[in-house]
């Protein structure tokens, strides 16, 4: 063969081992193509950069000599210093850098809007002091002197509103970019602050419930809100808020000298609110920091195990419910008190159970007013 037929032959040759390394990476579970995905890319590379490469009779003639001349390049190229991870991280540090200027130019882009809008209809600017609760409208509506509150989210890109501090169906944006041009260029007071008569119903029937004895409603708002259930959605939240809010204080007055009585909060925490819902707060808690290496694999497992109630596409109500004013690691050691006493006692023999005594037995058109503070 001439030289040109060698180099002909070689990338063949190259190329049909490729090929059947392709069809066997096929063959392979979703884990081993992942192992192996780095390997395959350089290789087609490999066999690509063949197509125009000229070897020499005697380059092209060695790589022939061997059963598997692309295996042998590519361990070869495993070997060498390269500069591509130096690439890949400047390209990261690029790109972060870019996209941290854009997103403050928007930032303040967002902000002049909103204090624009404050001080054309209140006549003072607005508060930035919590970038996840700019208010920008606050009014009460009907005799009644329903309050209705709306938010913008700078941190999340939403616009949330809350009737006497239920939530209702907010505005969602998929980046900054869209929160500004889609919402907060062409903001009204009336389109914030307006509510159907259903919402209103809703808030004006609901009557106040110990949160012990709310049952834990398993749908989103807007769910509720389509099938006149914003009642009990809206008892269901204040009773998860109580919930959160109890098991924060339980482990605050539990704590002392480095230690964490969770026998004793775990218990003062079931004694005024049921199971299922002390579980849902705390298995909500867990997927929210799933991340944090404080939280045990083992509560992490269990939280993921819990049927948790339908956000319908808004997660704000679930990111509230977050026991997040105490230390993660006396929430993990809090949650594994807890998990024992979700299971119950342990059952005892039938023997021991005869042995036992038996128990005793015993008996208006709103005015516009200033965003809270």
């Amino acid at each position: 063969m001439n030289i040109n037929e060698k180099n002909t032959a070689l990338y063949e040759k190259m190329a049909a081992e490729q090929n059947t390394f392709r069809d066997w990476l096929k063959s392979q579970p979703p884990e081993e193509v992942l192992n192996h995905a780095y390997e395959y890319t350089v290789r087609e590379d490999i066999v690509m950069a063949m197509e125009e490469l000229e070897l020499s009779d005697r380059q092209a003639q060695a790589l022939l000599d061997s059963p598997s001349p692309l295996a042998d390049v590519y361990r070869h190229f495993e070997k060498l210093e390269t500069g591509y991870m130096d690439v890949i991280r400047e390209s990261i540090e690029e790109r972060a850098d870019e996209m941290s200027v854009q997103k403050a130019a928007l930032m303040e882009q967002a902000k002049e809007q909103i204090d624009r809008f404050c001080q054309s209809e209140y006549g003072s600017g607005a508060d930035f002091s919590n970038p996840a609760a700019v208010g920008i409208a606050y009014t009460t509506l009907t005799d009644d002197e329903i309050p209705i509150q709306v938010n913008v989210d700078l941190e999340h890109y939403r616009i949330d509103r809350f009737l006497d501090e239920t939530p209702l169906e907010g505005w969602q944006y998929p980046s900054l970019a869209s929160l500004v041009t889609d919402a907060l260029e062409n903001l009204d007071f009336d389109d914030l602050i307006f509510v159907t008569e259903q919402e209103l119903e809703s808030v004006r029937r609901t009557e106040p419930e110990k949160p012990g004895t709310v049952p834990v409603y398993p749908h989103s708002a807007a769910y509720a809100s389509e099938h006149g259930e914003m009642a009990q959605y809206r008892a269901s939240l204040q009773a998860n808020l109580a919930c959160k809010e109890a098991v924060e204080q339980a482990i605050s007055a539990h704590y002392g000298d480095n230690r964490l009585n969770t026998e004793a909060a775990v218990k003062e925490v079931l004694e005024k609110f049921a199971p299922e819902r002390v579980q849902l707060i705390l298995a909500n808690t867990v997927l929210k920091k799933e991340h944090d290496g404080r939280i045990s694999r083992d509560n992490k497992a269990w939280a993921k195990t819990i049927p948790l109630p339908d956000e319908g596409g808004d997660p704000r109500h679930s990111y509230v419910l977050v026991v997040d004013k105490v230390h993660p690691g006396l929430t993990d050691l809090f949650l594994k008190q807890a998990r024992k006493a979700f299971q119950g006692p342990e059952k005892g023999s039938v023997l021991q159970k005869l042995k036992q005594e038996p128990p005793e037995r015993k008996p208006a058109a709103p005015k516009k007013r200033e965003p809270e503070r």
